[in-house]
């Protein structure tokens, strides 16, 4: 419930700021009511921008209502505890909160949310690909629409998270629950137990206070391996991106296994059924690419040449028409920080023409499947060259690589082409979360940052398109190659020095070492 706080403030906190930033370009346009006149693009249908923020709203209230009731429980189960002890607050807390309040149909909740959330993962991948734009385009230049374009995912990713957690809150809430059903099962078993050994030589208190002992640690090391197996259930459906389903020793087995499962047996039967669906699943053919990623051509749009002839854009300060370079260097200079840093936000959740990068399926014109593409395209290692005329003496320099935002996996299946925009493919990806887990000695917890964060040297190159001599970055291994939130730092000056001069820079590459399945 911490989390959905978080998550909604944040969520208000963008809206907030695309509004202020349409208001902004409205009041230097001279238009009224800016907001109302600023829609989002889908290809086939537009949808205004301030009915949808309205919509997330109004859906941010059900969910501040939901989290109320949710605390009104915890609050209650608290008050057991000081009254009545640990059962006082599993039965006359919990349970009087589950038959009062939020938890009553959960399990109809349940299936609610999943619906939603699947429905949420279609639309942000829709949203991926959406424009905004104004009707009369008098209102939002290009820096702006691709300003708030990103607030406008990052919401959405927001939003979908929030789904995600009240889906989870629902299943604790159902598990909870079942859990209590079991503690008061065991206590009769136990009293049973304890009727039926109190005749025998060993009735003394002290062996009846060991057995106890000896079940509650059992029960406790059962859980613990039931947890461990779901998340290696949650491993297998992110390495395969499909989830897990198996028929083996005359049952079939799923995800929700894990919490059927009642002794160690069965416990290692799911495991079994888990391995052996990922050895079948080993058949498919999985091969390497190698693929560069030109932040000035492929994010910013800005190529030099195009059918031999020189491109020029307008000057993202000025409006003056330069050429791409130029183009691009104001573009770093917007996105320097005080102390001369070089921060810049990007995303790969695009296909390179004429590579393997994150490579979809192929239509010819009339929409008949030409190939199917790849899925399964995850990172082996990566390379950052920084070509240009470098005159300052450095070969290499070192700056920061972020891993963030959402990351999107192809299913295995094709996508279905929507009529008359050929552009436009529903059920092709999957949106994954990029949240980075870790064991927190100091607090002896798990906890995450939004983001995976690591140092990174890269090569100061003459020409482009040589890959780089500096060492592999391997830490983002086995995540997708497409992600919204990429951010690079790259200091200009370093303990007081200059070492990088932006003038002289003519391209920021990312060289991708990748592996991906070929669609069956």
């Amino acid at each position: 419930t911490l989390r959905i706080e978080q998550n909604l403030v944040r969520m208000e906190n963008l809206h907030k700021q695309i509004e202020i930033e349409i208001d902004r370009r409205g009041k230097v346009a001279g238009v009224e009511d800016a907001i109302s006149q600023v829609y989002i693009n889908y290809g086939n249908r537009q949808a205004r921008l301030t009915d949808a923020i309205t919509r997330a709203r109004v859906n941010n209230a059900r969910v501040q209502r939901n989290v109320g009731i949710i605390n009104g429980i915890v609050s209650g189960a608290t008050t057991g505890a000081q009254v009545g002890g640990v059962y006082g607050a599993i039965i006359g807390g919990v349970l009087g909160g589950l038959a009062g309040g939020y938890a009553g149909n959960s399990n109809v909740n349940m299936e609610k949310e999943i619906g939603r959330v699947t429905a949420e993962k279609e639309r942000l991948a829709a949203a991926e690909r959406a424009e905004i734009n104004d009707l009369n385009g008098d209102i939002l230049d290009i820096n702006s629409a691709a300003q708030i374009k990103t607030w406008w995912l990052e919401a959405s990713t927001i939003a979908l998270d929030i789904a995600e957690s009240e889906m989870l809150v629902a299943q604790e809430m159902s598990r909870l629950k079942s859990l209590t059903d079991e503690v008061l099962s065991t206590e009769r078993r136990m009293d049973q137990e304890n009727e039926f050994i109190a005749s025998r030589y060993f009735a003394d208190p002290i062996h009846r206070l060991r057995m106890q002992q000896s079940m509650i640690d059992a029960e406790l090391t059962f859980d613990a391996a039931r947890e461990w197996v779901f998340y290696s259930i949650r491993a297998f459906e992110y390495k395969w991106n499909f989830p897990f389903l198996h028929y083996t020793l005359g049952k079939f087995w799923d995800e929700n296994s894990v919490f059927e499962v009642r002794n160690a047996d069965e416990l290692d039967s799911l495991v079994q059924a888990l391995k052996e669906k990922d050895s079948l699943t080993q058949t498919l053919v999985r091969d390497d690419y190698f693929d560069w990623f030109s932040v000035r051509e492929n994010f910013f749009g800005y190529r030099a040449f195009v059918s031999g002839q020189l491109q020029m854009y307008p000057d993202p300060e000025t409006g003056e028409l330069v050429n791409a370079y130029e183009a691009f260097r104001s573009q770093l200079m917007r996105s320097m920080d005080s102390n001369g840093n070089i921060v810049l936000n990007f995303s790969t959740v695009r296909e390179i023409p004429g590579g393997s990068f994150f490579r979809g399926p192929r239509y010819l014109a009339d929409g008949t499947l030409l190939s199917k593409g790849l899925f399964q395209d995850k990172i082996n290692w990566l390379k950052i060259s920084l070509p240009g005329s470098h005159s300052l003496g450095y070969s290499q320099v070192l700056g920061t690589l972020t891993y963030g935002g959402t990351s999107f996996i192809r299913d295995w299946d094709v996508g279905m082409v929507v009529p008359g925009n050929p552009d436009h493919v529903v059920g092709e990806m999957t949106p994954y979360s990029t949240r980075y887990w870790f064991y927190d000695v100091p607090s002896d917890s798990w906890q995450f940052q939004e983001g995976l964060t690591a140092p990174v040297q890269m090569q100061l190159a003459a020409d482009p398109r040589i890959p780089p001599t500096v060492p592999q970055i391997n830490v983002f291994k086995e995540r997708s190659v497409a992600a919204t939130g990429w951010r690079l730092v790259i200091s200009t000056r370093d303990l007081g020095v200059p070492i990088i001069n932006i003038n002289e820079l003519d391209d920021i590459e990312l060289y991708f070492y990748h592996n991906a399945v070929i669609r069956p």
